[in-house]
C-alpha cells in the first residue's frame, strides 16, 4: 500500500484481457494483486475480460509451461472464449 489504482485502470481499460498471476491465494476468493487490479478498473466503462492464475503455492517454482499455459489463456480470453475458468492454478499437483 498504497496502491495506484488510477494508474493501473488507466494503462489496462483499453486492452480485450488481462491475466494476474498471484504467488498467493486468498481463501474463499482471488488472489491479492487480482482483487486491487479488479478494483482499478471498477470505474471504467471498457473493462478487460481478468483472469486470475495462482502460482508457486507449496514453494513451486515458477515453470516457463506455467507461463505457457498463462499466456494462452490470456490470448483466449482476448479472442472471445467464454468457457475460461476465471481462477485457476498452476502446477498444482492432481
Amino acid at each position: 500500500r498504497p496502491f495506484p489504482h488510477k494508474q493501473i485502470g488507466e494503462i489496462l481499460q483499453h486492452l480485450k484481457a488481462v491475466c494476474v498471476l498471484d504467488r498467493s491465494d486468498s481463501f474463499g476468493a482471488y488472489g491479492p494483486l487480482f482483487t486491487e487490479i479488479a478494483a482499478s478498473l471498477y470505474n471504467y466503462g471498457g473493462k478487460p475480460r481478468l483472469l486470475n492464475r495462482i502460482y508457486g503455492l507449496g514453494g513451486r517454482d515458477f515453470l516457463p509451461e506455467d507461463a505457457l499455459q498463462a499466456i494462452e489463456a490470456v490470448v483466449a480470453a482476448a479472442e472471445g472464449k467464454t468457457d475460461l475458468a476465471l481462477k485457476e492454478y498452476l502446477s498444482v499437483r492432481g
